[in-house]
């Protein structure tokens, strides 16, 4: 459940308000580090992991801009976050997170790919 509020709190207010405010080519990034470095708060990140989750989060942050749907950014972050689980390898390993960082990111980016290609069509 933290995701679905977290994603209210990031894309649904502070995303749309930065965006209103700077456009989205500074409001995405800003929130998407802010994000990041909120998660360093609850546990610390490797390197690889920030960038990682700078990357992911990116998208994510592009994917909510481009389809104002805070129900799949959020499910997409519940999915990221009960995946290890899924797979039972936990969170306890850098490496293990940047390997679910990298299959959530494939999944953004053909997300991201589908909408912008339907988005052409119409």
């Amino acid at each position: 459940m933290n995701s679905f509020w977290q994603e209210i709190a990031f894309r649904g207010y502070l995303q749309t308000r930065f965006v209103e405010s700077y456009g989205a080519h500074i409001g995405i990034p800003v929130v998407a580090v802010s994000f990041v470095l909120f998660h360093l708060l609850a546990s610390p990140l490797s390197a690889l992991e920030v960038l990682t989750g700078t990357i992911l989060f990116l998208l994510v942050g592009l994917l909510y801009y481009l389809t104002g749907s805070l129900y799949l950014v959020a499910a997409l972050h519940g999915t990221l976050n009960y995946l290890p689980v899924l797979l039972e390898t936990g969170w306890s390993q850098p490496l293990n997170r940047a390997i679910v960082y990298g299959l959530a990111l494939g999944l953004v980016l053909l997300f991201t790919q589908v909408l912008l290609k339907n988005k052409e069509k119409t």
